[in-house]
């Protein structure tokens, strides 16, 4: 349960991507964290990453990755701040059509 005056934050990070994807930088410096949700998959390799450099990463850049290669359908990795910047990858195409969202709480 988010905080009683703060709104839930929400964030699309894949919308049906096929094939490889470097995936985009997204600002969660305000998140004090939050579930994602990867469906679609089907034989594809989906990666979760943080960053913490002070500007936003460029997107081919890696950062440091949060658990495991995801290979697993409606998978969900919970992730703790602070980070500053996160993005989700595919980083191995199978046949699915990749989808990643997150919902956390503010800080």
């Amino acid at each position: 349960m988010g905080h009683p005056n703060k709104p839930l934050l929400q964030h699309k990070f894949l919308d049906a991507v096929v094939g490889t994807n470097d995936g985009i930088w997204y600002d969660v410096s305000g998140w004090a964290g939050a579930n994602i949700h990867i469906s679609g998959i089907n034989g594809d390799t989906v990666q979760v990453f943080g960053s913490n450099k002070p500007t936003v990463p460029a997107n081919n850049a890696a950062g440091c990755q949060l658990g495991s290669d995801i290979t697993i359908d409606n998978s969900y990795l919970y992730f703790s701040g602070p980070w500053l910047w996160m993005k989700v990858k595919v980083s191995s195409a199978g046949s699915g059509t990749i989808s990643a969202w997150a919902v956390g709480n503010p800080y």
